[in-house]
Parts: C-alpha cells; sequence; structure tokens
C-alpha cells in the first residue's frame, strides 16, 4: 500500500487530502529501505498515526477519478481488517525498543561504543519480558526469533574485550555496571582484559608519562603483579588504574562526552587518557552509515566509476 501511493502523485495528494479531512496531520507515508534500520518500525508508526486516513483511502480511491487506477489490482485490496491494526500495534510496540536505541546511538555527537552492552542487555531483558506476556502471545514466535539473533550479536561482543574497556573508561559507569549486573567470572574475565591493555599501554608510554607521577609510595594493588614486573608499569601505573577505579562515578547529568572529560583528565590519568583517547574515539552507529553506503553502490545509485570519471574531469579541466 506505501508503495504503490508514493508511486504516483495523484495518490499522494488524495491521500493528503483524505489526511485533511480525517482532522490528521498530512504526513507522507515512510517507505521500508532494507539497509537501513528501524526503517519498518518508522513505516507502521506513520501508518498507524493515519490510521483513519488509510482506512478511508481504501474505502474511496477506487471509485475516484484523482487517483490513477492499479494494475490488476485494487486500493481496496488494502483494506486492513481491527484484528491486523491490533497485530500491527504489537509489533510496533516490539519494534520501537530497538528502534529507540538506534536512534540515540545514532543522534550522539560523539563516541557511543561504551553503550553497548547495557543497550543490547536492556533489550533483551525487555524482549525476554514481553514474550512472557499474553499481550504479545500472537508474536511470540517473532519475539523468540529475534532473542536468538540479539544473543549472537551479543556473544560477538562478548568475544572482544574493546565493549567492556569502553564501559570501563566512562567515569559515570566504570566497572560498577559489570559488578552489579554480570557473574562475577565474566566481570573478572572483562578486568583482566582491561589490566592487560593498561600494561601495555603503560610500558609503550613510559618515557613520556613517568615525569608526571610523583613519588608517593603506590597503595595496595588490588589488580595482583603486572605484566611488566619492573619499570613504571609495576611500581606506578596499576597505581594509578586504582586510583580512577577507586574514585566516586561522576553526575551522568554533568559528563556528557567522556572523551572530553578524559582530556580534562590527562595529567592525572596519564595512562589511561591514552587508552580512553584511543577506544572511546570508536563510533557505535558507524556500520548502519557503511551499509547504507554499500546498499547505494548495490542498487546503482552511488557509481564508483562514474566518480572517478567525473574527478578525472575536473582534474583534467584544472590542468
Amino acid at each position: 500500500f506505501v508503495n504503490q501511493v508514493r508511486a504516483s502523485p495523484q495518490a499522494k495528494s488524495y491521500f493528503s487530502k483524505v489526511c485533511k479531512e480525517e482532522g490528521l496531520k498530512p504526513l507522507e507515508l515512510i517507505k521500508w529501505v532494507r539497509m537501513r534500520w528501524g526503517s519498518m518500525c518508522d513505516l507502521i508508526k506513520r501508518i498507524l498515526d493515519n490510521k483513519l486516513a488509510v482506512m478511508k483511502f481504501c474505502l474511496v480511491a477506487d471509485a475516484s477519478k484523482k487517483v490513477p487506477k492499479l494494475r490488476n489490482k485494487e486500493y481496496s485490496d488494502y483494506m486492513v481488517t481491527e484484528s491486523e491494526w491490533q497485530l500491527l500495534e504489537l509489533i510496533y510496540e516490539v519494534l520501537a525498543e530497538p528502534r529507540e536505541a538506534q536512534a540515540a546511538f545514532s543522534s550522539e555527537t560523539y563516541s557511543t561504543v561504551w553503550r553497548a552492552i547495557p543497550t543490547l542487555e536492556f533489550l533483551q531483558e525487555r524482549w525476554e519480558t514481553m514474550a512472557k506476556q499474553p499481550k504479545f502471545a500472537s508474536i511470540k514466535f517473532a519475539i523468540d526469533a529475534e532473542l536468538e539473533k540479539l544473543r549472537k550479536w551479543y556473544k560477538a561482543i562478548d568475544d572482544s574485550n574493546m565493549y567492556f574497556i569502553c564501559l570501563a573508561l566512562d567515569p559515570t559507569y566504570k566497572i560498577e555496571y559489570t559488578k552489579r549486573n554480570w557473574d562475577d567470572r565474566y566481570h573478572q574475565n572483562g578486568m583482566i582484559a582491561f589490566r592487560k591493555v593498561f600494561d601495555s599501554y603503560s610500558e609503550q608510554h613510559q618515557p613520556q608519562i613517568s615525569s608526571n607521577i610523583s613519588a608517593a609510595p603506590p597503595s595496595a594493588n588490588r589488580a595482583g603483579p603486572s605484566v611488566s614486573q619492573g619499570g613504571y608499569a609495576s611500581a606506578f601505573a596499576r597505581q594509578e588504574l586504582d586510583d580512577y577505579l577507586d574514585a566516586p562515578l561522576e553526575d551522568s547529568e554533568k559528563i556528557t562526552d567522556p572523551v572530553h572529560w578524559w582530556g580534562a583528565h590527562s595529567s592525572q590519568y596519564p595512562v589511561l587518557s591514552r587508552i580512553a583517547c584511543d577506544y572511546l574515539a570508536i563510533q557505535g552507529a558507524t556500520f548502519e552509515a557503511l551499509q547504507i553506503l554499500k546498499s547505494g553502490y548495490q542498487d546503482g545509485i552511488v557509481s564508483a566509476v562514474e566518480e572517478v570519471a567525473q574527478a578525472a574531469k575536473e582534474s583534467s579541466d584544472t590542468d
């Protein structure tokens, strides 16, 4: 139905007219774009918002001289029953969970990869709760299928220490989230990976940062012996890590950009700030942009051949 209306300027105009007749703000129907995350959720939301207009359009469009006839089909064939409207509402409620999460990632202007773990775990919890509710019994099979996919994505995150480290480097979270929500074994594995990365950085940058460390005796080292048994890493590096983890969590309402926070605390935490510069620079929503670009090339919307030819022409014109 959406594709048919959008394909005809006359049908689009008539749908807008029907929206006004039903007291609705005329809004263009949204297409589903396979490579654009959340577009199906947006499509359903727009349809639900325009329910009265959709129903009326399907009833009267075939008889209107202002709307071109469809080939081998009628607009009345797209009439949605009341039970189907109820089903669409349930589907939208389920899809709204990942849609809101994805929108939050895409709208941020600073690095967001640290949010991957809490976001996926919250989404999994929400879908598991929905799957148990009688309200969603008719689409439980679909929720279960998506939960299985979600667990595969989570497994990919679990195989990389990057996400744990990025979360630990957020001064409003540090390791409190994993301590409270993870089994101790998984939390400790994350800490081991974090310590190894920390030791590696402290050894690489020892000449530049050792002069910034005072000669105060180190406190008890919760992390145990360092990978390197001598020099800066064994004497002072873990002191810096302990000091950071022991410090109170920062106010999340005041710290909106962890990267900026680390820039302001680079002299206090020289090793950790270097790790933060590398790890927190990773964007959580870059993959969507790459997928859209890939789809553009596959669909012929973007042509590398044409771009190269155009660049060569501009270069020759300049010469």
